[in-house]
């Protein structure tokens, strides 16, 4: 593929099996043309340059490449000014449809001196084109104007009457009435040439649900009193395995959704605070699937799950919408199903899908309040927050026993409402990939507390109600429910994965492929902050300090618990049983060592917004 400016001076040469550039130019790039023939191997969605028209070329290959952000879309682009026009020979259409996703960046490149420097504001408006070009006569197929404020515009563009033809298609931008093409950059992504009818894919599809801060236990398939999950606990009787002894890497959303989407520990992969993100090193599930062939979507609620902490590599689009309210999420999640309806091509799509229904704060419920006595109190608020919940250790006020009951309710109904929505969803996938091979995975990141040990949320202890969380799989073809007893933990989702769809398993995964024989007694970690660890092995759970703290001498010894005498964890046996602590120390010992480690990237934390999400959660306090 081969970028040229108007004089017919090579801006650069790409090398699309080695993924690099191969010459720049230090010319000036005004009308850019592209030379490009449309395959299963060299989608042209993937590619991401920028140019500037009153500026100089890039002088490097890095300074080419675009993940752009439109409001809560975040997708790889071409970003050049308009006018452009870029200009695909078409030898011949395989194909009825050009799909196109295209948006306006408000912000431009000004040279001043020998740097650029970035302006926003000045936008106007773009209007893009795409025409085609035959045998003398140039033909309009589609035109709009995007505004700023639109965000990626996603449209089909029919080419049924060239099918099968040789012709030239034109991809035209022009500035808005301004003229100011400086400021008026176009983006073109999601560029791909689509079958005139679905073909089945060689691989399944693959859906990853996270449903943070979700326990088991509160789902009604998981034995629960309440029916808090009837279309969920339909679909795994029915069609999927549900693992009933499963747990997280660690009780807070960063490092153990980092752990699901690399089946690396936390100490391998090491991001394990805010001022860490996933990196070059990083390969996450997403990367193995796309240079793989799968088209890769991520949609998420926000908070950690968003770029600034590397959640988008791997992904062709990453979607962050923010939650405010349940029907802005619910939003969300028909929007994915139409984008996985509306799909034509015979690349199979992993799709990774983050919730909040069951995060503070969410709205009050009444239907699982007492029918007898209705709860009436200083908690009966609209919306139920770590702060209303909290309160108490403020006022110095124990929790009554209908406050508790009420709490408990307030928690239910939030997974009541996630089951009606996340259901329905799962319940469209069969008439969206028809006879499609598809598997679906649905999890959590890690459970909650509910005062419990006289505290309500996470990311403060390692105890079990914020680490054991759901694991249920449909497997591709499953037409029935099974209940596997085994022990299973979040780092058993990437190799589950990638041996379904007959990918290899990296030798540094620590996770086993579930859909086989499992042993009934393996070693499981957990993670709080750098300080403690959890080990879980033949029903026991070793809570001991790390490495680090014990240095300090600062640290207590531990706890131990025997999980099939006491599986609330009330009643610590290490004094009773030291020949078991140091077996399970021992066992901790050989699992840590030798671990490879992959090390992190720094995570710009200078996102306005990002800061205002994570408050609204309650992550982070004023100041």
């Amino acid at each position: 593929m081969v970028w040229v400016d108007g004089a017919a001076k090579t801006v650069l040469c790409w090398e699309s099996a080695g993924g690099r550039a191969l010459a720049i130019a230090t010319a000036r790039p005004r009308t850019i043309s592209c030379r490009f023939v449309p395959d299963d191997t060299a989608t042209f969605r993937r590619l991401e340059w920028r140019f500037a028209t009153q500026a100089d070329a890039p002088a490097t290959a890095e300074q080419l490449r675009c993940d752009v952000a439109l409001f809560d879309s975040h997708r790889k682009a071409l970003l050049a000014p308009a006018p452009t026009t870029l200009v695909m020979p078409v030898s011949r259409l395989d194909g009825d449809t050009l799909r196109i996703a295209v948006g306006v960046a408000d912000y431009g490149l000004v040279a001043t001196g020998t740097s650029l420097q970035t302006v926003t504001g000045r936008c106007d408006g773009v209007t893009f084109a795409v025409d085609v070009a035959q045998a003398g006569r140039v033909e309009r197929c589609w035109s709009r104007t995007v505004q700023v404020g639109d965000g990626f515009v996603e449209h089909d563009v029919d080419l049924s009457r060239w099918e099968g033809e040789s012709f030239e298609l034109r991809l035209s931008t022009e500035p808005g009435p301004g003229q100011q093409s400086t400021f008026d950059y176009a983006l073109w992504s999601d560029l791909r040439i689509l079958g005139d009818q679905r073909t089945q894919p060689l691989r399944p599809h693959v859906i990853l649900i996270d449903v943070d801060t979700l326990r088991a236990d509160r789902l009604s398939c998981y034995d629960y009193e309440r029916e808090t999950s009837p279309r969920i606990d339909a679909w795994a009787e029915s069609k999927a395995t549900l693992y009933s002894d499963s747990t997280s890497l660690g009780n807070w959303t960063l490092p153990s959704t980092v752990s699901m989407l690399t089946g690396l520990a936390p100490r391998q992969h090491q991001v394990l605070s805010v001022a860490c993100a996933m990196g070059a090193d990083h390969r996450p599930l997403a990367m193995a699937l796309r240079d793989a062939g799968y088209e890769t979507i991520g949609q998420t609620d926000g908070g950690y799950l968003v770029p600034t902490f590397g959640f988008a590599l791997g992904f062709d689009s990453f979607d962050v919408k923010p939650r405010a309210y349940d029907n802005l999420t619910e939003a969300t999640w028909s929007s994915l199903t139409e984008k996985l309806d509306r799909r034509r091509s015979g690349a199979p799509v992993f799709a990774f899908v983050q919730t909040y229904f069951v995060h503070t704060p969410f709205k009050s419920d009444r239907r699982f309040d007492d029918v007898d006595q209705p709860y009436q109190g200083r908690f009966d608020q609209e919306n139920i927050s770590d702060e209303l919940l909290l309160a108490h250790h403020r006022d110095q006020r124990p929790l009554r026993a209908e406050e508790l009951r009420w709490i408990n309710a307030q928690y239910d109904g939030a997974v009541r409402r996630m089951d009606t929505v996340v259901g329905g969803f799962l319940e469209s996938l069969p008439g969206v990939f028809g006879d499609d091979p598809y598997m679906v995975v649905f999890t959590s990141d890690h459970g909650e507390e509910i005062f419990e040990r006289d505290a309500y949320g996470h990311r403060h202890s390692l105890h079990d109600e914020q680490l054991r969380v759901p694991l249920i799989i449909q497997y591709p073809g499953q037409q029935r429910g099974a209940t596997v007893t085994a022990p299973t933990w979040g780092l058993d989702v990437v190799p589950t994965i990638l041996d379904v769809v007959g990918l290899d398993i990296p030798d540094e995964l620590m996770g086993l492929p579930l859909n086989g024989g499992l042993p009934m007694h393996r070693p499981r970690l957990a993670l709080h902050e750098d300080s403690v660890q959890a080990l879980f092995y033949a029903r026991y759970k070793l809570i001991t300090p790390t490495s680090a703290q014990q240095q300090t001498g600062s640290a207590p010894e531990g706890k131990l618990f025997n999980l099939s005498t006491d599986p609330l964890e009330l009643k610590d046996v290490m004094g009773q049983q030291s020949a078991k602590s140091s077996q399970l120390r021992t066992i901790l010992g050989q699992v840590l060592e030798g671990m490879p480690k992959v090390e992190p990237t720094a995570a710009n934390l200078r996102d306005a917004g990002l800061i205002d999400d994570l408050m609204a959660l309650g992550y982070l306090g004023g100041g």
